[in-house]
């Protein structure tokens, strides 16, 4: 079948019902993924919106390989949407050479209506819940640069974010036809939570997403209490590693008198017992977070909180976390790391960083780029891989980007002659942070390369171990020696 459009966005109209408010929200809502698409793809990208009521609509429909679903109050209210859903899957059923059927559908939810009033088709989909927070036109404003700086436009950018990460990933995937292969030791139970707590587990969704993990349920758990255990034991059968995130509320009551997020964690201790007694050499490991600043609701989640406290530290291959959610991000990414190193084959773990050349993190602004590029000269003819940062690109790529230079690198270097003072403090404080990022071995350097005068100019007050290399000419052994020295005596 030939495709005139990769995406295309199904709404309904409206008719009377807020038609102008409507019209914002998915006007915006479109511009920003497209913005988001070209910053990650490197290609312009067209979203056509196909309304409900249009006559040729499953004509529509077939052109386009990925389809949107605006799901807001006016399309759940609409009397022909589940229908046109039924008859474009079954036109979809023996189509060849294309994504399954339910894998093309992206439902939006910008709607706080019940499930319950879903099209059958996509009562399942995790979808893409938007329903929290609302677009503004500030935003199209700030997305040349800024992403705003409160919490709720942040959360925003990052959600349209996972949807274009995914786009591209099921575009790449609908030329290929297949299901990508992820080994087990790669695949993680990311149990469902309560609201109080869907943004934290977004984040960590995110998080490891991005490190080539396989986050499951990647389907919501059905509440029939004949189905959803077995839904839940067949995941947690395909998973190494469960997280559990535990927060204020106990939660809505799912089966066996238990909420789905106690349902979880018992099947899951249940899980690790099984694996974990049968001393197979791939243990099944869980890690089970405490919100610290939650107020407890009700004596039922108490009690449940309190359970898990006092019998953690009898269940084999168990962590209880109850730390600041950046100490958690970076303790599951230290632990799971670890075990998927442990759990590749020997001819995998036969490729070691040493046999590489060690390498060297400059952190640097554009001012600062002709001295930056004459000391990355110097430590190429030394025999160093020097990591250098990227100015163009997504917002939030880039700030990962930074951050995976700080955990991987063997040392930093900044390079401080014409910046500010904010500027040397936030690259400092990022060095500082750099275990909290998720680094697990020590670093064997960091160092602020600086011109005298400025360094009278900011008053430097460093105490951490961070080398001052106060330079005027040209950079010799002799300049870079008590940065150097760290790299002679050690051996990886």
């Amino acid at each position: 079948m030939q495709f005139e459009h990769e995406i295309a966005l199904v709404y309904n109209h409206g008719g009377d019902v807020n038609i102008e408010n409507n019209g914002i929200w998915k006007e915006n809502f479109v511009q920003c993924l497209l913005f988001t698409l070209e910053k990650i793809t490197q290609v312009k990208h067209t979203i056509p919106g196909i309304d409900l009521s249009a006559k040729n609509i499953q004509e529509q429909l077939n052109k386009a390989k990925l389809v949107i679903l605006l799901i807001d109050d006016p399309f759940l209210e609409s009397n022909v949407s589940d229908q046109i859903l039924q008859v474009y899957a079954e036109n979809q059923v023996d189509e060849q050479n294309a994504l399954p059927f339910a894998e093309r559908l992206l439902p939006i939810i910008a709607s706080g209506l019940p499930r319950e009033m879903f099209p059958d088709l996509i009562k399942g989909h995790q979808g893409y819940d938007f329903s929290s927070v609302r677009l503004r036109e500030k935003m199209i404003q700030e997305k040349q640069g800024s992403y705003g700086h409160s919490k709720s436009v942040r959360t925003l950018w990052l959600k349209i974010l996972d949807l274009a990460n995914d786009i591209q990933s099921k575009l790449a995937r609908f030329e290929k036809y297949a299901q990508p292969s992820v080994e087990k030791s790669k695949t993680i139970y990311l149990a469902e939570t309560t609201p109080d707590l869907v943004d934290i587990r977004d984040e960590i969704k995110r998080d490891l997403k991005r490190h080539g993990y396989k986050i499951v349920p990647n389907r919501l758990i059905p509440k029939d209490p004949a189905k959803g255990p077995k839904v839940i034991s067949q995941y947690l059968a395909e998973s190494v590693t469960s997280i559990h995130l535990i927060g204020e509320d106990y939660g809505e009551i799912f089966t066996d008198n238990k909420s789905v997020t106690d349902l979880q964690n018992k099947l899951a201790e249940e899980q690790s017992a099984k694996v974990n007694s049968a001393k197979v050499k791939d243990k099944f490991y869980r890690i089970i977070w405490i919100n610290p600043e939650a107020q407890v609701g009700g004596e039922r989640q108490k009690r449940f909180t309190d359970n898990i406290k006092r019998d953690i530290e009898s269940k084999q291959e168990s962590e209880l976390l109850q730390s600041p959610i950046e100490e958690l991000k970076a303790f599951i990414r230290s632990s799971i790391g670890k075990r998927t190193r442990d759990m590749v084959s020997p001819v995998k773990k036969s490729h070691s960083r040493s046999d590489k050349k060690k390498s060297i993190y400059l952190i640097y602004d554009r001012k600062d780029y002709d001295t930056s590029e004459t000391m990355r000269q110097f430590l190429t003819d030394h025999g160093f891989e020097v990591l250098v940062p990227v100015f163009d690109g997504d917002f939030f790529e880039l700030e990962d980007l930074h951050k995976n230079n700080l955990i991987f690198c063997d040392a930093c270097m900044v390079i401080a002659n014409n910046v500010n003072k904010n500027w040397l403090t936030t690259k400092l404080k990022d060095i500082d942070k750099i275990h909290g990022f998720g680094r697990i071995r020590p670093i064997k350097a960091k160092a602020v390369y600086l011109a005298p005068e400025y360094q009278q100019d900011i008053n430097l007050q460093i105490n951490n171990g961070t080398i001052i290399i106060n330079h005027e000419g040209h950079i010799t052994d002799k300049v870079m020696e008590p940065f150097l020295k760290n790299f002679i005596t050690e051996n990886e």
